[in-house]
């Protein structure tokens, strides 16, 4: 039976990367970009969260960990024979970090920890080290190539977005150096702590899994309804998604659906035009998606509505807008953000061609 922690909704991979000055080149935005690149394409890939972290240097360790709390940790660095692993020190240059330093990380911040991925050379020693304190950890017995780091790394976590245990994430790695051509198969190594079975940990949740795919389905059908002005099936979808919504589901999933409903409520009509408890209901849905999830699209649709609103006899909208879009001009566009203004131009074309004249 696979353990997996029932809590946990979105594994988060934290990944330090370190390249200091007067050090051999490593391609780590190769490594990146594929290993982004794999869980984009991966089953689950909605319940995976990459968060890089470039040129580290040791106190970011700390700073970085309490942050995110992560699932899985990766290292793509140099390391030492002593098993050292070099971050970014003074002026760029290389500050190694010893396998002590590393355990003692680790035994004050492992929270929920699974796995630590050591994704440099000769950190054989420090993956080890670190099953005395976390169930398992990947280090490489002894120097590996650029190729085959990152060939190795990216298969591991498509196999990860897949559902797979640690165990066979780890085998699908070692299979892809094979398949390619690479011969260093037998340079990274798994460490477990002892009594644990890699095989029967896996990271993802099914339950939350099954569920996400449920609300991403609904969620889709529901945006599809929209674009062809169907808005009571749009409607049926979006509360099929918010009765499934619990601790377990993603706060992205929330906000989305919240969206749809703002745009579901107004039902293709100007906000001005509406009546106050129509208003009223759009404002607090809105909020409600800002709550959970303050997202560009979700702060422009609600400044984009309170400038309308003040059409309706509400001038005080007109500040709270302004403010309202200060905030969303503050934040990174996602490509849901992209999608949502998309939409939004679909089911309210005046509305966002008057705000875009507003604007620019």
């Amino acid at each position: 039976m696979k353990n997996f922690d029932k809590n946990i909704d979105k594994i988060k991979i934290l990944f330090f990367a370190a390249n200091p000055v007067k050090t051999a080149h490593l391609q780590l935005d190769e490594e990146i970009r594929l290993v982004e690149q794999k869980i984009r394409l991966a089953e689950h890939r909605d319940s995976l969260e990459l968060i890089p972290k470039l040129a580290v240097r040791p106190d970011d360790l700390l700073q970085e960990l309490n942050r995110y709390k992560p699932q899985i940790v990766h290292f793509s660095a140099h390391g030492q024979p002593t098993g050292a692993i070099a971050l970014v020190g003074p002026n760029g240059s290389p500050q190694f970090v010893s396998p002590q330093a590393i355990r003692a990380l680790f035994t004050t911040l492992k929270d929920n920890l699974r796995l630590v991925m050591l994704n440099a050379c000769y950190s054989y020693t420090q993956a080890e080290a670190l099953t005395e304190v976390i169930d398992c950890a990947i280090g490489m017995n002894h120097a590996i190539g650029d190729q085959a780091a990152i060939v190795f790394a990216s298969s591991f976590y498509r196999a990860i977005g897949f559902g797979r245990s640690i165990q066979e994430a780890f085998d699908q790695g070692i299979a892809a150096l094979m398949l390619q051509g690479i011969p260093e198969e037998n340079t990274p190594r798994l460490h477990v702590r002892r009594g644990v079975n890699p095989s029967s940990i896996a990271i993802l949740n099914p339950e939350v899994m099954v569920s996400d795919q449920e609300s991403r389905r609904f969620l889709q059908s529901a945006q599809s309804d929209l674009k062809l002005g169907d808005y009571t099936s749009a409607g049926r979808n979006v509360e099929k998604v918010l009765e499934m919504a619990d601790d377990d589901m993603q706060s992205e999933k929330i906000a989305q659906a919240r969206f749809l409903q703002a745009l579901i409520t107004l039902e293709g009509k100007r906000p001005f035009s509406q009546k106050l408890s129509v208003i009223r209901a759009v404002e607090n849905i809105l909020r409600l998606a800002i709550a959970a999830h303050p997202s560009f699209s979700n702060l422009l649709l609600l400044a984009m509505c309170k400038r309308d609103f003040a059409r309706n006899g509400y001038p005080h909208f007109l500040s709270e807008a302004q403010d309202l879009i200060l905030r969303a001009s503050e934040m990174n566009q996602t490509q849901q953000d992209s999608e949502n203004l998309e939409l939004l131009a679909i089911c309210q074309p005046n509305l966002t061609n008057d705000f875009l004249r507003m604007i620019s």
